[in-house]
């Protein structure tokens, strides 16, 4: 019977022991934020403060500083009243690909990275001037460890590369992670 029950033990121990193991090495998470858009340079000459969404997938080794994130982010802008006769609107989608460096599971950590970005710019019901291009972005952000998931808050600097500098914006976001 005792010899039994030491079996029964040692393969119960042998099945789960792995299934902790693989749940610590966990390498990915998805994270959801929202906040407000903050229009920079030339940009904010002619757009006023926004709202944003942001959708996150992270990919990172436990217990190492360095890990990988890739970013959706919706941003819609109003223009001045003074440019159009009615409400206008940008909107900047981007789809970046980031190197997060941070500290450990809780605290401060820097983001940066290259993205994809489409801006449009619509009033009175058309569609102006409608554009894709690679941009940079880079900023801050900390993460608080929760029960079950984390919450963070980052502001991060994005600027479309092209001849003139005119979209920058500054999305500060406020999220969870699970």
């Amino acid at each position: 019977m005792m010899r039994r029950t030491l079996t029964l033990a040692a393969v119960l121990a042998a099945l789960t022991l792995p299934m902790h193991r693989a749940a610590a090495q966990s390498i990915t998470s998805f994270g959801v934020a929202a906040g407000a858009t903050l229009p920079s340079g030339d940009f904010s000459d002619y757009t006023k403060t926004g709202y944003h969404a942001l959708v996150t997938l992270d990919v990172h080794a436990p217990l190492m500083p360095v890990g990988f994130r890739i970013d959706g982010m919706f941003n819609e802008l109003d223009l001045e009243s003074s440019l159009v006769s009615s409400k206008g609107k940008a909107r900047v989608w981007a789809g970046t690909a980031n190197v997060v460096l941070k500290t450990g599971g809780l605290g401060p950590y820097l983001i940066g990275g290259l993205g994809l970005y489409h801006t449009t710019f619509s009033a009175d019901g058309f569609t102006g001037s409608d554009e894709t291009k690679f941009g940079l972005n880079g900023g801050v952000g900390i993460r608080i460890p929760l029960t079950g998931f984390s919450a963070f808050a980052e502001a991060r600097y994005h600027r479309m590369l092209d001849t003139d500098g005119s979209v920058a914006l500054v999305p500060i976001s406020f999220g969870i992670v699970f």
